[in-house]
């Protein structure tokens, strides 16, 4: 995430790992949601296409495409 510094990198989220809410800083779920798409097939996914995702989750905006809803259904809204 160091090639696009963002003011999320600071901010925490609240997201369910193994359904239990944990808060983890957005720049740790972003790398770790990359990779784990990454492994399940979406080998050319970046950290920015799932930062972007994660936005638009937070700002309740609509969800364009299947990375969306794969972080929408981690992030905890509150």
């Amino acid at each position: 995430m160091s090639d696009f510094p963002d003011f999320l990198e600071l901010q925490f989220i609240n997201v369910k790992i193994n359904y239990e809410p944990r808060s983890v800083q957005v720049c740790d779920y972003v790398t770790a949601k990359t990779k784990d798409l990454q492994a399940f097939g979406y080998s050319t996914l970046t950290e920015k296409c799932v930062l972007a995702s994660v936005r638009r989750v937070l700002n309740k905006e609509k969800l364009t495409n299947v990375i969306d809803h794969f972080v929408s259904d981690d992030i905890i809204l509150e």
